[in-house]
């Protein structure tokens, strides 16, 4: 991510100069580039992903604040694959995790709805809500949704591994901010142990 691109975004919904139409790979993969978005009078850095056609289309994926680095010096857009993965209705909330980590796993809190109605469906019996997160046929259906979402990625950006949480993140216990922002030093640390065994 060597290269700065500048874009301006005006009061509509045109994104207007910055676009580098020599920086798309000729194969089809999308190049990652830092830019600085100044939108009104505020600025802030985000990850542009220039997508496969030659149209000049843009997706801001993520902030530059936010990305993480693999322990083998990929830069990883977190927001962009929890994203991906919140897009299937079995998610609710997701925390993907691999700040100086040999690979990208990911905290996933369930739709608990949609997946004790996927349970029942199938008849799956369980007591607790963590019974029902420990059963096989809940893990692979989670493992489906992972890969059906991220499988197209970069390898080093796909989710090797993950953990589904039996409770919702939320602003009162410290997880999230008051704007719904994930606050990521705080999730590491209350999860710490539960993210080391991602990686044992």
């Amino acid at each position: 991510m060597s290269k700065k691109i500048v874009i301006s975004i005006g009061h509509g919904t045109s994104i207007h100069g910055g676009y580098d139409p020599g920086a798309l790979s000729k194969d089809g993969r999308y190049e990652e580039h830092k830019i600085a978005a100044e939108i009104g009078k505020y600025a802030a850095e985000y990850l542009g992903c220039k997508l496969i056609n030659y149209d000049g289309s843009m997706s801001l994926t993520d902030r530059i604040k936010d990305m993480f680095k693999t322990a083998g010096g990929k830069f990883i857009a977190p927001q962009m694959l929890e994203g991906l993965v919140c897009n299937d209705p079995m998610v609710s909330q997701a925390v993907a995790i691999g700040n100086e980590r040999k690979y990208v796993s990911m905290l996933i809190v369930p739709a608990f709805e949609e997946l004790e109605k996927w349970a029942k469906e199938k008849g799956i019996k369980y007591k607790t809500i963590d019974d029902l997160l420990s059963e096989p046929e809940v893990q692979k259906l989670y493992r489906q949704v992972i890969d059906l979402h991220t499988g197209k990625l970069a390898r080093y950006e796909q989710i090797k591994r993950f953990t589904l949480l039996p409770h919702a993140f939320t602003v009162e216990q410290g997880h999230l901010t008051s704007t719904m922002k994930i606050r990521r030093n705080v999730i590491s640390n209350l999860y710490a142990e539960v993210i080391e065994a991602m990686y044992d």
